[in-house]
């Protein structure tokens, strides 16, 4: 039988450990948020993707620029030249290959800063998940505040040492996973506007995104 004073004890055991890892990850959150917010930023970036019901895996990469407030230029270099581009209120996706261009509001296609959207305003975070501690401790799990989202959960590898983002994985409803791994992050000043602006090619294909 378990003395009074052994239930104490443990009950004090358990408060005290529950109460860290919640200011742990309040704290990671927090000194996340001061490194990224406001701030202009680039990264080289490897990308790994499995769509579940298709059995299929694949693997691209590219670089990406942030620029706060909601801008961002992401482009793969590989296995084909792809971009998205942004600057806040309208979205440019090119397609080199076959030449086509799909375009909309922002709005429409960052839903709940789905994915890595969210580094072009990393209040979006709180604004949009919930926030639980991940498997280890230097990983975040993200739940959507909405139902109706699409995404199932969102995990970010965070460095310990200076709360870089190392990873985002990001898992939706039908069993998708994209992982996207983060590499020579570099912080800039200004940034010129126009490179969040995009002018199609002449004989490309434009389709709405909300067609």
């Amino acid at each position: 039988m378990y003395t009074k004073k052994f239930i104490f004890h443990l009950l004090l055991i358990i408060f005290f450990n529950t109460s860290v890892h919640a200011a742990n990850k309040t704290e990671i959150i927090n000194k996340v948020e001061k490194r990224y917010k406001h701030k202009n930023f680039r990264m080289d970036f490897m990308q790994e993707s499995t769509l579940k019901a298709l059995d299929i895996n694949q693997a691209a990469g590219g670089f990406v620029i942030f620029s706060s407030p909601s801008k961002m230029y992401w482009e793969y270099s590989f296995p084909n030249i792809q971009k998205i581009i942004t600057n806040g209120k309208t979205v440019w996706i090119y397609m080199k290959k076959n030449n086509q261009v799909m375009t909309g509001k922002s709005s429409d296609y960052f839903k709940e800063g789905s994915g890595g959207a969210f580094l072009t305003d990393i209040s979006k975070i709180t604004k949009y998940y919930d926030i639980q501690n991940g498997p280890a401790e230097n990983i975040l799990r993200l739940s959507p505040k909405t139902k109706s989202s699409q995404i199932k959960a969102i995990n970010i590898g965070i460095s310990l040492k200076d709360y870089r983002i190392q990873y985002i994985e990001t898992k939706n409803k039908a069993g998708d996973t994209t992982k996207l791994y983060f590499k020579n992050e570099i912080f800039v000043g200004s940034i010129d506007n126009n490179k969040f602006n995009f002018t199609p090619p002449a004989t490309a294909n434009i389709t709405k995104i909300s067609e």
